[in-house]
């Protein structure tokens, strides 16, 4: 079997998951370096300094909120504006709004 890069193995901007920053951690505490670490879990030299970086910032290992747009509509806009879609397929965008007024956006529905 041919040697493989961390980077080969796994795709990125992975999230971890706590348990596993938690083996992260563990080896840690334990002794191992942060470049044994990254080899034996297959995770780049980054990722594994980045865990522990900011493990103090975590609670109970859960990934922060990532930055980013906040959402205009919540999941029940969401699936109110695809049910309405389902059930009239070639229904007009400025009718689609109009029926949809309260809930969302002219420019949230041109996508």
């Amino acid at each position: 079997m041919p040697l493989t890069t961390p980077s080969e193995t796994r795709p990125r901007n992975l999230k971890l998951t706590p348990f596993d920053r938690g083996q992260v951690i563990k080896e840690i505490e334990r002794g191992a370096s942060q470049r044994q670490v990254a080899w034996s879990l297959e995770y780049s030299r980054g990722t594994v300094h980045h865990t522990i970086k900011v493990l103090q910032e975590r609670v109970n290992g859960e990934t922060m909120p990532r930055a980013g747009r906040p959402r205009k509509t919540t999941k029940e806009q969401d699936k109110a504006l695809c049910d309405k879609l389902r059930s009239e397929s070639f229904i007009l965008l400025h009718v689609l709004h109009q029926t949809m007024l309260p809930i969302v956006s002219f420019d949230t529905m041109q996508f």
